[in-house]
């Protein structure tokens, strides 16, 4: 069985559980595999290698579970899909509707995340004749669900054994623990170094301060928190956003009730401020290379405040920022 759910008690050791990566893609063939490595690289060996003393146990359960990594394609034109293939992605899908929101919502249904689990709106290799998609593997189909999504960009990387960031981001250990969050910045790369360290400390200044992290810098949810705001919405552009704003507004739930993490008598409540995980996700820089710092600065923010204020769907945003790349 793919997923191997652990008792609820033991949840304590290990605020991850079973994981699952989602990576939408459109004319990646140059990043996929090194975003798709990163993920199954979790450096959770070496840390079996540290354990071995006979401390292994009920949090070693969790971390031998196998990383699900999703690659949901948009229609790319190039070799994403046979690249994908190639550096071992559990499962590579794609989407009849092109547009970060759409691939995202069809890998959540795709690992059998809420109501869209037998939704038609994505479509599986196993029943399409292109040879170059992997065929859906009988341990998928009878799997549960995973405890744990992560949101990763097909042009980044996560950093190196990112699953105990956040297993101590998500640890059921503290008073007011969250049920998602994300890295705690990014690094664009292909840019020069202290322009990188610039925008790096900005991300994270934005992401501390105000708890909004946006999409390249990883966002992960628990299973249960992201099935009760209704999941990711299928929207060409400021799906991140749009799903921040529901995370962040999303009632707290009692600990008592069951919603991830450690249960029992404690009733203290689920913030709805992110986790934020140590680590820098590396990204690419290459908008910021093509259209400067201050000139990618002030379309994003002003791309942000027409969708904040209602003045423009995410639709027409779409439309406008794809005819500027």
């Amino acid at each position: 069985m793919l997923w191997n759910r652990q008792r609820k008690n033991e949840d304590q050791f290990d605020g991850v559980g079973t994981l699952a990566v989602i990576i939408p893609a459109l004319n990646e063939e140059q990043n996929i595999a090194r975003a798709i490595r990163s993920a199954l690289d979790d450096g959770s060996q070496g840390e079996r290698r540290r354990d071995e003393g006979g401390k292994s146990g009920k949090r070693d359960r969790n971390r031998n579970q196998p990383i699900v990594v999703v690659v949901v394609d948009g229609g790319s034109s190039d070799a994403t899909v046979a690249a994908a293939r190639r550096a071992g992605a559990t499962r590579v899908l794609r989407s009849p509707t092109r547009g970060r929101g759409a691939q995202l919502a069809a890998g959540v249904a795709a690992v059998g995340v809420g109501r869209a689990g037998g939704s038609s709106s994505w479509r599986s290799s196993s029943s399409s004749s292109d040879s170059s998609f992997l065929p859906a593997p009988r341990s998928i189909k009878e799997k549960k669900k995973p405890d744990t999504l992560l949101f990763l960009h097909a042009d980044s990387r996560l950093p190196p054994n990112y699953r105990d960031s956040l297993s101590r981001a998500l640890s059921s250990s503290s008073s007011c623990p969250s049920l998602w969050g994300a890295f705690e910045s990014v690094y664009p790369s292909g840019l020069w170094p202290i322009s990188s360290c610039f925008l790096s400390a900005c991300v994270a200044l934005r992401t501390r301060l105000w708890g909004l992290p946006y999409g390249d810098q990883a966002i992960f949810v628990k299973t249960s928190l992201l099935e009760r705001i209704g999941g990711v919405r299928p929207l060409p552009l400021m799906e991140d956003v749009d799903l921040v704003e529901r995370l962040s507004s999303s009632p707290p739930s009692s600990r008592g009730g069951g919603e991830g993490g450690k249960e029992g008598g404690n009733r203290s409540r689920f913030s709805t401020r992110p986790a934020i995980a140590r680590g820098r996700v590396e990204t690419s820089g290459r908008r910021w290379a093509e259209k400067g710092i201050m000139k990618t600065t002030l379309l994003n923010l002003w791309t942000l405040a027409r969708w904040k204020s209602g003045k423009a769907s995410a639709e027409e945003l779409a439309l406008e920022y794809y005819r500027r790349r």
